[in-house]
């Protein structure tokens, strides 16, 4: 029960990362920092 668990939140993460790597991936350094100074 316990390793599905850990495995299900794992792959959460995981895909998580992977759209945050894309995103930062699909803009320019500074777009990407100006976009954090208006957050």
């Amino acid at each position: 029960m316990q390793n599905i668990q850990l495995a299900e939140q794992l792959y959460l993460s995981r895909s998580h990362f992977q759209k945050l790597f894309r995103d930062c991936i699909g803009m320019t350094p500074s777009r990407y920092h100006a976009q954090y100074r208006n957050k």
